[in-house]
C-alpha cells in the first residue's frame, strides 16, 4: 500500500496518482513544509491554547516537556503564561488516545472522546474487569466528580481522589 502511494528515489518523494506523478516533492521541500505546519519554523499564533487548538492533539506525558513543546511554537511565551492557559481550562490534558496524556481544546474533547473512546475502553477492558470496574460504577462516579467541581469552590485532584 506504501508504494503504491509514494515512490522514494534519491531526487526526492514523487506523490503519485493512478495515472502519473502530480506533484514532486525533495526532502527538503518535505522538512520544510512539515516545521512551517508544526508552527516550528513560523508560529502563526500568540497564545498557548492557539498552538493547541492548530496541531488537534498534543502528546503531554511528560508535563514540563509539553509545555516546552508549546513555547516552542510560540515567540515570547512565558512558562507562567502556558500554565495559565492549562489553569483556566483553555488547554484540557486527558487520556483521549490511548493510556498517555495529551494537551486538546476544549472544544474538541467530545467530538474526540467520541471518535476515541471505543478504542481505548477496548484496550482498557482487561484492566476494568480486574479492577471490578463496571458500567453501573462509572456512572456514579461520573455523577459525583460532576457534583464535586460543580461546587463554588476550586478542586485538586487530591479532593476528587478523596472523595471517590
Amino acid at each position: 500500500m506504501y508504494r503504491e502511494r509514494f515512490s522514494l528515489s534519491l531526487s526526492g518523494i514523487h506523490f503519485l496518482t493512478s495515472s502519473a506523478i502530480t506533484k514532486a516533492m525533495t526532502l527538503k521541500d518535505v522538512l520544510h513544509l512539515r516545521m512551517m505546519n508544526q508552527q516550528i519554523a513560523h508560529s502563526a499564533f500568540r497564545e498557548p491554547a492557539e498552538v493547541v487548538n492548530w496541531m488537534v492533539a498534543m502528546q503531554s506525558q511528560e508535563f514540563a516537556m509539553a509545555k516546552w513543546a508549546i513555547g516552542l511554537r510560540l515567540n515570547g511565551v512565558s512558562k507562567k503564561e502556558i500554565e495559565k492557559d492549562f489553569d483556566e481550562g483553555k488547554i484540557l490534558r486527558t487520556h483521549l488516545m490511548r493510556p498517555t496524556w495529551h494537551f486538546v481544546a476544549p472544544e474538541d474533547i467530545r467530538w474526540m472522546l467520541a471518535l476515541t473512546a471505543p478504542r481505548v475502553n477496548g484496550w482498557n477492558a482487561f484492566m476494568y474487569r480486574k479492577c471490578e470496574l463496571d458500567a453501573k460504577i462509572f456512572k456514579r462516579t461520573v455523577r459525583m466528580a460532576y457534583q464535586i467541581m460543580h461546587t463554588s469552590f476550586p478542586q485538586t485532584v487530591d479532593i476528587l481522589q478523596y472523595v471517590l
